[in-house]
């Protein structure tokens, strides 16, 4: 990485802070005490919103305060940080470099102090681009190529003028590695195609389609973007503002710096698609995202987004707030199809409508996100009305999760309500939340008023004393000793005996499963269930409460067929969910909807992250 001030390698917090704020093109930083035209020249990287980092010039350094090159394009808030680039000085940690562009030299920091002869491989970009279409270009195809390190883009279609788009292009069966820039890069253009591509380590974005007229990302696999600090954190696949008939469909995607899927303009399908840790360097996002009154027409269908949880670095502790959400439909987003999906531990809620109208919400399943499990909200002069909020399920996992959240006391402003299964638990009251801190109970929410009638159909599970308590255990269902009747019989586990059942110790109250798994973050243990037969168009539900005594750990549960993961599960690549345990016990509902019969196991992986 670029030599920085203060350095990643230094004691908590890795970043200096603003004590005070001059203009939108100045800040104090009282603890700079070096002398007068010091930083000038630098580059400048402050985190200026939830969802923004600027990166600027120092055009002027005297008595601690920076005069930059331009305006910021959030607001300068004190407290919250910025790390400053551009000087030799800076180079005190290990895998650092600085360009002297006076005399062209490269210093370089190794590991360990190692001279870079001896066993270090110094590689340095030559290109901005690895392939670029310039000018008009049509009915190309890029297929089985590998494409790494480069300045800008790995792949670059870049019309020569707005009025000569691009058409017809496919990329396909492509690794793209390391890119300075998005991976691949569409600036507009119709009918082209990115499919079963590899994409990861791009600074900003994967795959970026541009104002495009029915193009599509299929079967992609993107990952590991957008993670530098302070560079413009982006989004993983992303149709342009005016964009048209787009379909993204069948890509993985997870580790993402910002936004997993950010659909635009009219006629977009985002479908199948699985989104996994987004959200993890800028905050104020999720896993799906639409924004303005020119995005209309969008299906979302059949997508799995989990663990959208908001980068706080650079944020003054006590102002951040986590905000990120499963499938977020921001200003004045309309007519959208939501059907089908899952958003699950995502740190405000699996849905997020703000200031929409005439959105269907219908057959998902939002569970255990942090605050609420449905969040809709109203501001300036906007509106939110005429959206529907039918047959889902609607489940938190601990006794703080609000069920639904809306601005309104009254029934059928926001939404009309039908036909949905609530779940909390832990607790029965207080689970409902309207205008001015406004709480309910289900009873309570289901007689609110309002003009027509309200959650017809709708019903409320009972509280389960068993959910509170256990730590792991497997309700009912299709797979062989689910619930561990007597013993883990036909279980298999690696590294042998790291399982045990338990009963009455490490808060367990029934029948549990403690997994005694290494703390080693190489290592990974394997649960694997009995083989069994499964059935075409079937729901196969793992329903427990776990924790984990090691923080940060996640499991992989996998449906393996014939030892391959299997393919046919709901329109997704994998029939796979992600969680992330702490020490708070949850509980967990995962579901599989399986749409091919199959020989499987259940297979669930276990590592510390």
């Amino acid at each position: 990485i670029p030599a920085r001030s203060p350095s990643l390698s230094s004691s908590s917090p890795t970043w200096s802070t603003i004590t005070s704020v001059v203009s939108s093109s100045a800040f104090v930083d009282s603890n700079r005490t070096d002398a007068d035209g010091y930083y000038v020249g630098c580059t400048v990287r402050t985190r200026s919103s939830n969802y923004l980092w600027d990166e600027q010039t120092v055009t002027k350094f005297a008595g601690g305060r920076f005069d930059l090159s331009t305006n910021t394009n959030g607001n300068y808030q004190v407290g919250w940080g910025y790390f400053l680039e551009g000087k030799l000085e800076f180079l005190d940690a290990s895998n650092e470099w600085f360009f002297d562009k006076s005399n062209n030299r490269l210093y370089f920091m190794t590991t360990n102090g190692q001279t870079p002869q001896n066993n270090n491989v110094v590689e340095a970009v030559v290109y901005n681009d690895g392939i670029r279409f310039a000018g008009l270009a049509s009915n190309w195809v890029v297929r089985n190529i590998q494409v790494q390190k480069t300045a800008l883009y790995n792949i670059n279609v870049f019309p020569q003028s707005s009025g000569q788009p691009n058409a017809n292009i496919t990329i396909d069966k492509c690794v793209l590695l390391y890119s300075g820039g998005d991976a691949i890069f569409f600036r507009d253009g119709s009918t082209n195609t990115v499919s079963n591509c590899v994409v990861s380590f791009a600074r900003k974005g994967g795959i970026t389609l541009g104002q495009t007229q029915g193009s599509r990302a299929e079967n992609n696999t993107v990952s590991q973007c957008g993670l530098d600090i302070g560079r413009g954190a982006t989004t993983a696949i992303t149709s342009g503002q005016f964009s048209q008939n787009t379909v993204i469909i069948g890509n993985s995607i997870s580790r993402v710096g910002y936004v997993g899927i950010n659909f635009s303009g009219k006629n977009t399908f985002v479908i199948g698609n699985t989104v996994d840790q987004a959200m993890m360097v800028l905050n104020d996002g999720g896993g799906i995202y639409g924004w303005g009154d020119f995005t209309t027409g969008t299906t979302i269908v059949n997508n799995t987004v989990t663990n959208c949880r908001g980068g706080s670095y650079g944020v003054y502790p006590s102002s951040f707030s986590p905000l990120s959400f499963g499938i977020y439909i921001d200003d004045n987003v309309n007519n959208v199809t939501i059907n089908g999906n899952t958003a699950a531990y995502n740190s405000q809620s699996g849905l997020y409508l703000h200031n929409n109208w005439d959105i269907s919400v219908s057959n998902n399943l939002f569970l255990g996100n942090d605050q609420q499990q449905i969040y809709m909200s109203l501001d300036g002069n906007n509106r939110l009305y005429d959206n529907s909020i039918t047959n889902n399920r609607i489940v938190s996992s601990s006794r703080n999760q609000l069920l639904v959240k809306e601005p309104y006391g009254n029934a059928d402003v926001s939404a009309i309500y039908a036909n949905n299964k609530y779940c909390n638990p832990f607790l029965s009251g207080g689970i409902f939340q309207g205008t001015s801190n406004l709480y309910w109970n289900y009873n309570g929410w289901i007689s609110r008023g309002g003009s027509q009638p309200n959650e017809s159909g709708s019903s409320f599970c009972p509280v389960s004393a068993r959910d509170k308590n256990v730590t792991s255990y497997f309700t009912s269902n299709l797979i062989p000793n689910g619930n561990f009747t007597t013993d883990a019989s036909g279980w298999n586990t690696w590294p042998s005996g790291s399982t045990d059942i338990i009963s009455g110790s490490d808060g367990c109250t029934g029948r549990c499963l403690k997994d005694l798994i290494p703390t080693d973050t190489s290592q990974v243990a394997r649960l694997t269930t009995p083989s069994f037969s499964m059935t075409a168009n079937t729901y196969y539900q793992i329903d427990c409460v776990m924790f984990s005594s090691v923080a940060n750990r996640y499991l992989d549960f996998v449906i393996e067929a014939n030892s391959q993961p299997m393919v046919s599960c709901g329109g997704q690549q994998t029939c796979q969910l992600r969680v992330i345990l702490d020490s708070t016990p949850r509980y967990f509902s995962l579901v599989f909807p399986v749409t091919a019969a199959s020989a499987s196991n259940v297979i669930i992986h276990n590592q510390v992250e």
